[in-house]
């Protein structure tokens, strides 16, 4: 996924309906669509109003959720389009939801969030709460660690972080798949330059 795109991460409950239902009230149109295969994003590209920005609604199966992509020049734009009609989650909301669910599943989710609304620069309060997941008791909160980091792969810490998981998380497929995550991470030709 392209890192100057920036995302704008829809909540879990906005489904591929209720997008296309906002989208054609605030008077977007369907310019095409990608790929609807089970193991693949699906994806659609939007015209905005007047046709001057492009929108893409992806739901990405490989973290669980659903997002918009778009150039950052747009963002302003396109959250003013939207007049909040649909939630979308600010890396703010994400860091301060995480906080503290007693729910695993939740936590889980949150993270996948946080990463996905994080920005492509490594950022401190972001990265505290990933160090946080990381160390959480609750095993399917720690894999959305490592599934998340491929959202951030510019992050050196993420690399860090997985390396450190790799080594020491108590559940053997965890370290194996945080290791298998790190070696693609670091295999990754663009991230090397």
């Amino acid at each position: 996924m392209p890192q100057d795109l920036s995302k704008l991460v829809l909540d879990p409950d906005v489904t591929r309906h209720e997008f296309r239902r906002v989208a054609s009230i605030v008077g977007w149109t369907i310019r095409g669509f990608g790929s609807d295969e089970p193991d693949e994003p699906f994806e659609e590209a939007w015209g905005t109003r007047g046709q001057r920005r492009e929108v893409h609604f992806v739901e990405d199966p490989f973290i669980g959720l659903s997002y918009l992509l778009l150039e950052p020049a747009d963002r302003d734009t396109v959250l003013k389009e939207l007049d909040g009609q649909l939630h979308i989650w600010s890396t703010a909301e994400a860091i301060e939801a995480a906080r503290n669910p007693s729910d695993s599943q939740l936590r889980a989710q949150l993270v996948r969030i946080l990463a996905l609304s994080a920005p492509a620069v490594q950022e401190p309060a972001s990265l505290a709460t990933l160090r946080a997941a990381a160390q959480d008791e609750a095993a399917e909160v720690r894999e959305s660690v490592v599934l998340s980091s491929a959202y951030l792969p510019t992050w050196p810490a993420v690399h860090k972080l997985l390396a450190d998981m790799a080594e020491s998380d108590p559940v053997p497929a965890l370290r194996a798949d945080a290791q298998a995550m790190l070696d693609t991470l670091n295999s990754d030709p663009e991230l090397a330059e």
